[in-house]
């Protein structure tokens, strides 16, 4: 299963918490109160009529909630099947979702794929259809998470990376840490203005997979620099000893 997420206070959880304070008609604490009331709240949330409603509780779940209980709360899968369904543009609305009955991935493959989506405010916006691909792989088919990887677009190689945590273990992490690894084209943001070099998506590859794998290397991370070509050379050697096919 994916990595987990536990519920923690911040700001956005203060913003969440003023803006939802009920719950869904019908939907009982007792009911899930394996969510902790901040994510039980943003859960409900999820079926708002309004969409940057909808998407401030679908970021705020993917970022902070135990995924476990949200998966046992017996609501969820129905609330967001319809969060899909309302359509939206923002990429944690597809990624929450496990996908595992036969109605939820119904739900998704009908989902509108035509508009860009975006992971955060300030995030690039990506295909809609690269999403459906990360959360299709999470409920077994890999194939368009596959084929996604071997896209050569900067921007949907940056996102895949920004979601480590959400691509399990096997093939398409391995895939994905051999393009990406050796992807040497310059990527916004990561120094100061003004600062050079600038980062490259192999050197933000690098912070991800030791993050994601908790990779054991002789060098300390450093995500406001280029990293040498041995150290890039040390992270795909251990990334390969890491992720079996």
């Amino acid at each position: 299963m994916s990595q987990l997420r536990a519920c923690s206070a911040s700001l956005m959880g203060l913003f969440v918490l003023s803006c939802w304070t009920t719950l869904s008609p019908g939907q009982s604490r007792g009911a899930i109160a394996d969510l902790a009331e901040d994510c039980a709240r943003s859960l409900s949330a999820l079926s708002s009529d309004a969409a940057d409603e909808r998407e401030r509780a679908a970021r705020y779940l993917l970022e902070n909630c135990d995924r476990v209980a949200l998966a046992r709360a017996p609501s969820a899968a129905s609330q967001l099947r319809k969060a899909v369904e309302l359509g939206s543009g923002a990429a944690p609305i597809l990624l929450l979702g496990h996908y595992q009955d036969e109605a939820s991935r119904r739900t998704l493959l009908n989902a509108q794929t035509s508009k860009p989506v975006k992971l955060r405010l300030d995030s690039h916006p990506v295909p809609a259809s690269l999403v459906v691909a990360v959360a299709l792989a999470r409920s077994g088919d890999t194939q368009p998470l596959m084929k996604a990887i071997e896209s050569s677009s900067l921007e949907e190689r940056r996102f895949l990376l920004d979601v480590l945590g959400e691509i399990d273990l096997g093939l398409s992490l391995r895939a994905l840490a051999l393009k990406a690894l050796t992807d040497e084209r310059e990527v916004p943001g990561g120094v100061p203005s003004g600062a050079t070099p600038s980062r490259r998506l192999c050197d933000v590859a690098v912070d991800a997979f030791t993050h994601r794998l908790t990779l054991e290397l002789s060098f300390r991370l450093t995500p406001s620099r280029r990293y040498t070509p041995a150290q890039l050379a040390e992270v795909r050697r251990t990334c390969d000893n890491s992720i079996k096919p």
